[in-house]
């Protein structure tokens, strides 16, 4: 039926919103005196449910059938954001549990859980002949955690709170900026001396660089190097 469901659509107007609202914690918040958001949610549901089951034939896509894209895309989303708040908390439980740091466990399980995906893609894209989209993809990808991630969250964080966040400083911290600026130099002037060639000892060097900021990262941990800053 050209990818239409006219019950399932429907009931897809009442469900999405509800499961949004639910699922970003703001169900409960009053809209108007003792009027709740998920029952002004409820209304708007069910009323967009009934005009698109009346509106729609069983064998035919309606004229704005591409809207539930966009509905799928935003749900999508929500998923994920939920999905990684859970993620997030796991790791502050295995974290609290076994006594290992924030630092750590971003830098060994959630940036490996970010990266490697990133790294089967990108090594694909390079062995299939396209090692300009895979280098791209390196830089654009962490470009866009850094600056939409982590301003998002720092725009999230102080328009909840009212009040300018307070972020930690410490070796780890002076680690974590003085690797990255390595990196990044370092591989400006290697191009520039290079030609913009890429060769196999630029990818030795790299990862050599990469083991050597976790080595550090660990003897930090361990308190083995104490007081850097």
């Amino acid at each position: 039926m050209d990818n239409w469901n006219r019950l399932l659509n429907s009931l897809h107007f009442f469900t999405a919103p509800i499961f949004c609202i639910f699922a970003l914690k703001v169900a409960m918040n009053p809209v108007h005196e003792e009027f709740l958001a998920w029952q002004l949610t409820l209304c708007f549901g069910s009323v967009f449910c009934v005009l698109t089951f009346v509106t729609s034939r069983h064998w035919k896509q309606p004229v704005y059938h591409a809207a539930f894209a966009y509905l799928g895309f935003i749900v999508c989303v929500i998923w994920i954001y939920c999905i990684a708040n859970e993620l997030i908390n796991t790791l502050e439980t295995i974290g609290f549990i076994f006594k290992i740091s924030d630092e750590i466990l971003g830098l060994l399980l959630l940036a490996m859980g970010n990266s490697v995906p990133d790294l089967i893609t990108n090594r694909t894209n390079a062995k299939a002949g396209y090692p300009v989209m895979s280098m791209s993809a390196c830089f654009g990808g962490p470009l866009l955690n850094m600056l939409l991630g982590f301003g998002l969250s720092c725009t999230l964080g102080t328009v909840r709170s009212g009040k300018d966040l307070q972020l930690s400083h410490g070796p780890m911290q002076v680690l974590l900026f003085s690797a990255i600026s390595i990196s990044l130099i370092s591989t400006l002037f290697i191009m520039v001396c290079m030609k913009f060639r890429v060769t196999k000892p630029y990818g030795v060097y790299l990862v050599l660089l990469y083991i050597c900021f976790i080595v550090f990262a660990l003897l930090i941990e361990t308190n083995v190097i104490k007081g850097w800053n």
